[in-house]
């Protein structure tokens, strides 16, 4: 079968990894499509912000253009680390964010898959 997965991967790594891993143990065909808010892969925040977390309520005050290199380089990290581990195990991985019309994103991604098979 095909599980196809959005998903922002907000979340410790080794855990959806191994998640993923049994999934395509028990014969799944993967494909992760990673989507973050355009805000999240672009971070275009300027002087003092007040992060909200969504999930715990919890905020920070945090200077922008501080944190913005440091921020960049450990999303890209991350995001290299997921591509890397899907690719390591079978499954697919498509990055996305929501600035992309996803119907033209996941149209094109098909495509691509389907030229390959």
């Amino acid at each position: 079968s095909l599980l196809m997965i959005f998903s922002d991967l907000l979340t410790d790594p080794d855990s959806v990894i191994r998640g993923l891993q049994q999934l395509r143990h028990a014969g799944h065909d993967v494909i992760v499509f990673h989507v973050l808010d355009e805000a999240e892969a672009t971070f275009p925040f300027r002087g003092l912000v007040d992060l909200k977390d969504p999930e715990s309520g919890e905020s920070l005050v945090l200077d922008a253009e501080g944190i913005r290199g440091d921020y960049l380089e450990t999303l890209e990290a991350m995001c290299d680390r997921y591509e890397k581990e899907c690719h390591s195990i079978g499954a697919d991985y498509v990055r996305l964010d929501t600035s992309m019309r996803f119907d033209r994103a996941l149209v094109g991604y098909l495509s691509q898959r389907r030229a390959r098979f």
